[in-house]
């Protein structure tokens, strides 16, 4: 695994042990920052199921100003760990060892938000929680007006709404789908 684009390409990456993630391609990676474009300058980004963190430190590499990184697997923080210092990242990236469910807990408490939410649970997950944790974004301050979310998640599974968030057209790379979810503002109705 390396880190594609930005001021860190080229930059190898240590991968987790084989069964503990599923990491994400560099084909598909690139698809999504491609889906993202390029001005990433300024932006905060936010790595759920972080795996080995490559996502999140594409992100640094590409001008984020901050990625928080949240893993739950403590094999995973490791590398993760280890990938940020290999780096040199630890300005600019932050990580959480917790649940998704306590990290963004924490995170409504402490007032956080965020330009790019970035979702890549275990395709084993049922379909409800995708669209209960769209919700949960959906209905607090944790992404920003005019943000997003991506999801990335096994092709084929229904496909999560929330009227807070309107759906671009799905792409998909082999069993993998990517899923666009643009923040409306107050202003607009659901549609």
């Amino acid at each position: 695994m390396r880190i594609i684009s930005g001021s860190l390409r080229g930059r190898r990456l240590h991968a987790p042990p084989e069964g503990v993630v599923r990491p994400t391609p560099d084909r598909v990676r690139e698809s999504v920052f491609n889906i993202l474009g390029q001005k990433l300058d300024d932006l905060e980004f936010l790595d759920l199921y972080a795996g080995s963190g490559a996502v999140g430190l594409e992100a640094v590499s590409r001008g984020v100003r901050r990625t928080v990184l949240v893993e739950s697997d403590p094999a995973a923080c490791e590398v993760i760990r280890r990938n940020i210092a290999r780096l040199g990242c630890e300005e600019r990236s932050e990580l959480v060892c917790r649940s998704v469910d306590q990290a963004l807990g924490a995170m409504q408490r402490s007032g956080d938000g965020f330009d790019v939410v970035f979702v890549d649970p275990p395709y084993s997950d049922p379909p409800g929680q995708l669209a209960a944790l769209l919700a949960r974004l959906g209905e607090t301050s944790l992404v920003h007006p005019d943000g997003c979310v991506v999801l990335q998640q096994k092709r084929g599974r229904p496909v999560a709404t929330h009227p807070c968030f309107s759906a671009r057209k799905p792409r998909n790379y082999g069993i993998t789908s990517i899923l666009v979810f643009d923040r409306l503002s107050t202003r607009e109705p659901p549609a």
